[in-house]
């Protein structure tokens, strides 16, 4: 089933667009963002030193995972959403480097929100 608004290749490009590549100046990381349920996926994200490559690939050597659903992660990149709450209720999975958890919302911009983030 397509999903025109919302499908994990539209949310990497989201993520490539608001990049925050001057924020990664010394860093080197692997994040997985594990996207659940209808339209799911796993957005790879490689930050190194100043750089972010974004795909849509297994990651099995992620640092960090964050498990949540299509609905949550929209909401996260449109700035409708708080993690922490989400990580409260249960609604947002965040394991392995926490240190580098904390981190990855400096790496992307929130300029625009992503279309139709109501759609779950």
């Amino acid at each position: 089933m397509s999903h025109p608004q919302g499908s994990v290749d539209e949310m990497a490009a989201w993520l490539r667009k608001h990049a925050a590549t001057e924020a990664t100046l010394g860093e080197v990381a692997v994040f997985a963002f594990e996207i659940t349920g209808v339209g799911g996926g796993v957005i790879r994200a490689c930050v190194d030193d100043g750089a972010i490559d974004i795909d849509t690939v297994p990651a099995p050597e992620a640092d960090v995972r964050f498990r949540m659903s299509r609905k949550d992660c929209l909401g996260l990149m449109a700035g409708t959403e708080n993690a922490e709450l989400l990580a409260l209720e249960g609604r947002l999975e965040v394991s392995g480097d926490l240190s580098l958890a904390v981190k990855v919302r400096r790496f992307f911009r929130r300029a625009d929100p992503m279309p139709n983030v109501a759609a779950g």
